[in-house]
C-alpha cells in the first residue's frame, strides 16, 4: 500500500484475518481504512465467510472494536448481530468472542453487555415494555446505559412516550 494509493477492501480485509504480525500500523490502518468506509465493518465479500468485524473480534482488539463502534449512530447506523457466511453455523461477533472468551474474557463480557445494551434499547424505542422490565430485572445497570452507536437512553424514551 503506498502513500498515494488508497487500500482496497481485500488488502485490509487480509490484515484484520491475519491480525497482528509484528506490524504496530496494522490495526491503525484497520481503523483508518473503516472510517472512510464505515459500511463496510460488517460487509462480506462473495469470496469470504467473515467481515473485517469478525476477524477483529476473533483477535481480541477489543480497544479497536470500541474505536469503531464511536463512528456509528442513529444516522451512520450499525448492526452488531450481523453473522458470518459460515454455511454450517453463521456467527454474530458475540458467538466469535463467547468462543474464545477463554483467551479474551473481557472483550466477551463486553460485547454479550452490549449486546442486551442493543436489545434493551430496541425495546425501548418499540415500546416493548415488558421486555424493557424483564431486562432491567435481570440487570439494572441498562437503566442509565445505551450502545455508543446509540443516541437515547431509557429516559428519552419515557420521555417521548408520554
Amino acid at each position: 500500500m503506498s502513500a498515494t494509493s488508497s487500500p482496497t477492501y481485500e488488502q485490509i480485509y487480509l490484515k484484520a484475518k491475519n491480525g497482528f504480525t509484528g506490524d504496530a500500523t496494522v490495526w491503525d490502518q484497520i481503523f483508518q481504512y473503516i472510517r472512510l468506509h464505515p459500511n463496510e465493518l460488517f460487509y462480506i465479500s462473495p469470496n469470504r465467510a467473515w467481515s473485517i468485524g469478525h476477524q477483529i473480534v476473533y483477535h481480541g482488539n477489543l480497544k479497536l472494536l470500541q474505536t469503531l463502534l464511536s463512528l456509528y449512530n442513529e444516522r451512520n447506523p450499525i448492526d452488531i448481530q450481523s453473522k458470518t457466511k459460515d454455511t454450517s453455523n453463521p456467527k454474530t461477533i458475540l458467538d466469535i468472542a463467547n468462543e474464545r472468551k477463554g483467551r479474551f474474557s473481557e472483550q466477551y463480557e463486553y460485547i454479550k453487555h452490549l449486546f442486551d445494551q442493543d436489545k434493551f434499547n430496541q425495546a425501548c424505542k418499540t415500546y416493548d415494555w415488558a421486555t424493557v422490565d424483564n431486562m432491567l430485572e435481570r440487570d439494572p445497570r441498562l437503566l442509565n446505559e445505551k450502545p455508543p452507536y446509540r443516541l437515547n437512553y431509557f429516559i428519552h424514551y419515557l420521555v417521548l412516550y408520554g
